[in-house]
């Protein structure tokens, strides 16, 4: 079966942020450790509707710890 597609639609999204009670965005972290290209991509796409997510860029072993230990909120991972 194919992949659901949806549309690119900030609007909706900063609707539904707002329906979640987030009307003016929120702050949080993102997590990283490869492919900085496409993570920045997507920070200015959650900038796009009122997520502000600083990227916290660490080595896979940093990473995966901190995981673990629940301190990841958000995190892109790629294995190559």
């Amino acid at each position: 079966t194919a992949a659901t597609v949806y549309d690119y639609d900030p609007a909706k999204a900063r609707a539904l942020l707002a329906e979640a009670g987030y009307p003016n965005g929120f702050e949080t972290e993102i997590f990283a450790y490869r492919d900085r290209d496409y993570v920045e991509a997507i920070i200015g796409n959650l900038r796009a509707v009122g997520i502000n997510a600083k990227l916290r860029y660490l080595k896979y072993a940093a990473l995966r710890d901190q995981q673990r230990g629940g301190k990841v909120p958000m995190s892109f991972q790629a294995w190559g």
